[in-house]
């Protein structure tokens, strides 16, 4: 099977780091990545109108997929490293999805999501949701 990751999204991938410049540790299971994504409440996209749908145990895949790093929101499906800590609204659902190496398309070199990087894939499956972390105190 030809590959379709590049060396370069890789090695950028290994290397994240969030807003303050702290390094974000990347999530793997064997050659797989564990990767989040926000959701609406009915899993749909909550960025645009579609019949995507991130069901438990589905697997989401889309033909075409923007490869270029330098677009930040070119097509593709979306995911973010690291688990954020809350979203700004209450009717989004974070799930934690499944990403083999392979279905990698890019990560682009300045895209954020709730302050984490984000990445461009091909294909995903959805392992379920989780609950958002809670930000800490200080006392």
């Amino acid at each position: 099977m030809k590959r379709y990751v590049r060396d370069a999204d890789l090695l950028r991938l290994n290397h994240l780091r969030d807003r303050q410049g702290k390094k974000i540790p990347v999530l793997r299971k064997e050659r797989d990545y564990i990767f989040y994504k926000i959701v609406r409440g009915d899993r749909s996209p909550y960025m645009f109108i579609s019949p995507i749908r991130y069901s438990d145990g589905a697997t989401v895949s889309l033909r075409y997929v923007d490869r270029d790093h330098e677009h930040d929101c070119g097509k593709g499906l979306h995911v973010m490293v690291g688990k954020p800590e809350r979203s700004h609204d209450p009717y989004h659902t974070l799930i934690r999805v499944r990403v083999k190496e392979n279905d990698i398309a890019c990560v682009p070199a300045f895209g954020h999501v709730l302050h984490r990087p984000k990445i461009r894939v091909r294909k995903l499956t959805v392992l379920g949701e989780v609950p958002w972390a809670q930000k800490r105190r200080i006392a």
